[in-house]
C-alpha cells in the first residue's frame, strides 16, 4: 500500500515557492536570518560532503601532500593546490 502525499508534496511547485519566499522574506525582515560568507558557506559544503563518508571504511586517515596540506586518504587530489595525490 502506497503513502497518499499530503500538503505541501501535493501542492502546485509555484505555490510551494511563494510561500517558502515569504518565509524567507520574514526571517530577513525579523533580523533572524543568517547570511552566509564565502568562508562559511565552504565550511559548510566541505563538512557536508565529508559528514556521509566519515563511518565508511574505518576511521579516516591523511595524507600530507608536498605542500603541507593533509588530505583524507580517500582524496585523489589536494584541496589546497590540486596536485595527484595518488603515487605513481
Amino acid at each position: 500500500m502506497e503513502k497518499a502525499q499530503r500538503g505541501f508534496a501535493v501542492m502546485d511547485p509555484t505555490k510551494r515557492a511563494e510561500i517558502a519566499s515569504k518565509g524567507g522574506k520574514a526571517a530577513h525582515a525579523a533580523g533572524t536570518a543568517h547570511r552566509f560568507t564565502k568562508e562559511e558557506a565552504a565550511l559548510a559544503g566541505k563538512k557536508g560532503g565529508l559528514a556521509p563518508h566519515a563511518t565508511r571504511g574505518g576511521p579516516p586517515g591523511y595524507v600530507t601532500c608536498e605542500c603541507g596540506k593533509k588530505n583524507s586518504k580517500r582524496s585523489k587530489f589536494c584541496g589546497q593546490c590540486g596536485k595527484s595525490l595518488i603515487p605513481e
